[in-house]
Order: structure tokens, then C-alpha cells, then sequence
């Protein structure tokens, strides 16, 4: 295992974006970074938060969200 750089102390809006900054300036960090979250659920408080700012978690493409979107074979 690579020696970590920076350690991210939860997995919100912000902590997010932060790394995703971070990833932008050097994408040699990409498997020196790690985000840690009490809750152990992949975007928990992003979910949670997003749900409290009333912000939609499925972004219209086209006038139509993913949701609505037919699903594609993969035969």
C-alpha cells in the first residue's frame, strides 16, 4: 500500500469537493488519499444532506432524469 498524503475526515458535500480539488492539482494523490466516515455507508451524509438542502439526487439529461431513462441491453 502506497503512504498516504491526506486523510479526509468524513464524506460530505464539502469533504468531498475538497478532494475532488485536491485530485485536480495532483492525480498522483489518487491512491494516496483516503475519506473516512462514521457512518461506514459510501455518501451516507452526502445523501443525508442533499435530502435536507431539498436538492434532487437525479439530475435531468434531456428533460428526462436517469430514473425515466430505458435501460440498455448489454447482449
Amino acid at each position: 500500500m502506497a503512504e498516504l498524503v491526506v486523510v479526509v475526515a468524513g464524506s460530505g458535500p464539502q469533504a468531498l469537493t475538497l478532494c475532488c480539488l485536491l485530485l485536480q492539482k495532483r492525480p498522483q494523490w489518487r491512491r494516496r488519499l483516503r475519506v473516512l466516515d462514521p457512518s461506514g455507508t459510501w455518501l451516507d451524509r452526502w445523501n443525508t444532506q442533499m435530502r435536507r438542502y431539498e436538492i434532487p439526487s437525479s439530475v435531468p439529461v434531456g428533460g428526462v432524469t436517469r430514473e425515466e431513462q430505458p435501460r440498455r441491453s448489454r447482449g
